[in-house]
């Protein structure tokens, strides 16, 4: 890296002649601040930063520890060197600092010499009661470069670096060993205003902690579902990570300013493949936000695809179970979803659908979407996503790569992060615009930061004023939208975005959704405790999974339909028969086996052209391992032989299979009219009869009456 090193006098009153001497004599123009210094080379050796204050008080002292690089001539530097360090003036804009790192600083503001000497350990000696703090550079024996250097605010007075000015001024130590340069450190000190202490501010900017470790468990062909060696590796990441930013905030419950993204099936898992990381991850997640992410990793856009919303808001639920069970204490939250795979217009409205009113993406998904103004967007304010009700926060695109990868010097890295933060946080506040604002830190695919590097940049940031560091929970939903021309910047999504690889969304809908009708029609025949349709339908919503092929999605549905048609095997139908009905109304008496030690419920239905069953269909409980008989009232509709057809069904009318057994076809014979007929015709015989009867009688009556009637003395004549 090449630094622009401007020098100022030094504290040796004979150098400072000499080099107003040499500016004299070849005419350079003294700039605010001092004169150019030359541009330190390329091949400069780093000096490596171990510890150092990054907010200082006025007239504070500053103590740095660093180490030289292992090619450093020790005794060279303690015989002959000199450690200048030289101050600049404070940056006010993220640009200037991004410059600064890279070697462009601004104007000087001092400098100061410091003559080494030699210590077997690293150690700067005490300052004597009641005396000035004297500058101070100790060379150990280990190359630990040690550096005492004390400041001033309103004067130049010898033995004190200035800073005339309060915010972050970039500071420069280098090495010098004669003509050599053995190491140089370009570093970043907050020095605050008179009056001013570290961590306040009447309007700070607000930082927080995106991680989504992307650990998601693998299905195998056989359906068992598992933790490979990377998703166990990233659990361990988090959790290291996030015992950094514990360890950097030092109170044992204080929130981690942080959201976390993380699959609850793998969490689960863990707890078995490797209980040590998951009791120090369970007792860290209670200190940050979860979001609420399906059991399964299932993206929204895929998932609406497939026609398995239903399935992702299930799985949803279900992760949140998995989450508070698995990490007692941490409060899983449904308002802000972490989209870290690509999403489509009907993918957000899915994800609306769950509750999230925010959502946040890192910033290379935001850049590809319609409308995005890629670097120009103010990351610190929401955009609105067209369509979808929905806002979104982008992660910070400039931080994002140091934050996965600092470089050799996570310490120094920490500090050019945390002065970048703050003066952005100065940016904000110089605005007219005083709405909330949130910087969202997130490494470029979300993964966890590098610990290190989070550990010092914390605890960097949470003593600095100007920033507070919050879990983005805390304040996202009052931050303020991005304005352009007056108007809220709106993002569009693309109608669809492609399937994974080995995920065709139309084969997985009808594997899916025929299975489960399957296995709930099934269920439907087993006793409430039986465990298998729980398992079954989790499965089957796992078949659902992004992490699922096609292959595995049809080998797992053939595993299921093999323990679907086990159960179905447990009833035995009755064998063909024939049978009578010599009554309107009867009654059907049959045997159904049941083949398993469970209860076994079936649904019985008849039907048949002359028969009718007024009781309809009627579910019946087979006894384990026995033959149950069941009788079926039966009101016969006409004389004559007819088939009837019994049918064992699942109780739950679901499903395109829910046959148990195969249809059996029975034969009846009505003779329930022939009774009717005869009582009919005996009775008319009965009447006829009687007629017949009276007929002969009363004939038989007149017939005798005119016998009789010449006898009669009426009929007689007179004298």
């Amino acid at each position: 890296m090449t630094v622009a090193r401007q020098r100022t006098s030094t504290r040796r009153p004979t150098r400072t002649i000499g080099i107003v001497l040499v500016a004299a004599l070849i005419g350079l123009a003294a700039a605010p601040g001092g004169p150019a210094a030359p541009a330190a080379a390329d091949t400069d050796p780093p000096l490596a930063l171990i510890e150092q204050p990054f907010t200082i008080d006025p007239d504070d002292t500053i103590e740095l520890t660093t180490q030289l690089a292992d090619t450093a001539d020790l005794a060279g530097i303690v015989s002959d060197g000199t450690i200048i360090v030289t101050s600049h003036r404070p940056l006010s804009t993220r640009a200037q600092v991004a410059d600064a790192r890279a070697g462009s600083l601004p104007n000087v503001v001092d400098t100061i010499d410091i003559a080494p000497r030699f210590e077997i350990a690293p150690a700067l000696s005490l300052p004597a009661p009641g005396q000035p703090v004297a500058p101070e550079a100790v060379v150990s024996a280990g190359g630990t470069l040690s550096i005492r250097v004390p400041t001033e605010t309103l004067t130049r007075a010898p033995g004190a670096l200035q800073f005339a000015q309060p915010g972050i001024h970039p500071v420069v130590v280098e090495v010098r060993r004669g003509d050599t340069t053995e190491g140089v450190l370009v570093t970043f000190i907050a020095r605050l205003a008179t009056g001013d202490t570290a961590g306040s501010d009447d309007d700070p900017l607000d930082v927080g902690l995106v991680i989504a470790p992307g650990a998601s468990p693998t299905v195998d062909a056989a359906g068992a579902i598992s933790l490979d060696t990377q998703a166990r590796t990233d659990l361990s990441t988090l959790a290291v990570t996030l015992a950094a930013a514990a360890d950097a905030i030092g109170e044992g419950t204080a929130p981690i300013p942080a959201l976390v993204d993380i699959d609850p099936t793998a969490l689960d898992l863990l707890a078995a493949t490797d209980p040590t990381v998951f009791a120090e991850l369970r007792t860290l997640l209670r200190r940050v936000d979860l979001t609420s992410p399906p059991a399964m990793p299932l993206d929204p856009a895929t998932a609406v695809a497939a026609g398995q919303a239903d399935t992702y808001r299930r799985l949803v639920d279900r992760g949140t179970s998995l989450l508070t069970d698995a990490a007692p204490g941490a409060a899983p939250q449904q308002g802000t979803a972490i989209v870290s795979t690509p999403i489509d217009l009907a993918g957000a409205e899915l994800i609306a659908s769950t509750g999230a009113s925010t959502i946040v993406l890192p910033y290379d998904g935001y850049e590809l979407l319609e409308g995005s103004i890629g670097l120009f967007t103010d990351t610190t304010r929401a955009v609105w996503v067209a369509d979808a009700g929905l806002r979104a926060m982008v992660t910070d695109p400039y931080l994002a790569p140091r934050l996965a990868d600092p470089g050799a010097d996570a310490a120094a890295a920490a500090v050019a992060m945390a002065a970048e933060i703050v003066v952005l946080g100065d940016e904000v506040r110089r605005s007219d615009d005083l709405a909330p604002r949130l910087l969202l830190l997130g490494t470029t695919d979300l993964a966890p930061p590098d610990a290190e590097l989070l550990r010092r940049l914390v605890a960097l940031l949470s003593a600095a004023r100007g920033v507070r560091m919050v879990s983005p929970v805390e304040v996202i939903d009052d931050v303020g939208t991005l304005l352009i021309d007056g108007a809220p910047l709106i993002v569009g999504l693309p109608d669809e975005v492609p399937a994974p690889e080995g995920y065709d969304p139309a084969t997985r809908a009808v594997v899916v959704d025929r299975l489960r009708a399957d296995a709930t029609a099934v269920a439907s025949m087993l006793p409430a405790d039986d465990e298998r349709p729980g398992r079954w339908a989790t499965t089957t919503d796992s078949m659902a999974s992004t992490v699922v092929t096609d292959d595995l999605a049809a080998a797992s549905d053939r595993d299921v339909r093999t323990e679907l048609d086990e159960v179905r095997r447990c009833v035995v139908a009755p064998e063909r028969f024939s049978f009578t009905l010599t009554g309107r109304t009867s009654t059907i008496p049959f045997q159904i086996s049941n083949r398993c030690d469970i209860p076994i419920t079936v649904r019985i239905q008849l039907d048949s052209p002359k028969i009718s069953f007024p009781e309809g269909e009627q579910l019946e409980e087979l006894a384990p391992g026995a033959d149950t008989e069941v009788r079926v009232k039966a009101v016969a509709r006409t004389n004559g032989r007819s088939s009837v057809f019994l049918r064992l069904l699942t109780p739950t009318a679901s499903g395109t299979n829910q046959a148990v057994a195969p249809e059996v076809v029975l034969t009846a014979r009505v003779q329930s009219l022939a009774g009717i007929g005869q009582l009919l015709l005996g009775t008319l015989v009965l009447v006829v009869l009687a007629w017949w009867l009276r007929q002969w009688r009363t004939r038989r009556r007149q017939e005798l009456l005119a016998a009789n009637a010449q006898h009669h003395p009426a009929a007689r004549s007179g004298p």
